[in-house]
């Protein structure tokens, strides 16, 4: 969050590249690693693992960012 603030986001702007950059990896990745066969067990794990711990950290996020 500091980061936003020292770019000079403020209000809602601020919130949304938060929210954004916290946002778990994209499923897509694990599409790509698939098709391609480049480690696609890990980059799917990478996937789970990402959109677990974005259950806390998202509600974390938002009760922080709440104006």
């Amino acid at each position: 969050m500091s980061i936003a603030w020292a770019m000079g986001f403020e209000g809602a702007a601020r919130n949304v590249a938060v929210l954004q950059s916290s946002m778990p990896t994209a499923a897509g990745a694990a599409l790509v690693a698939v098709e391609f066969n480049v480690r696609p067990a890990f980059v799917s794990g990478a996937v789970l693992v990402t959109t677990l711990g974005n259950a806390v950290t998202l509600t974390i996020l938002l009760l922080l960012l709440a104006d």
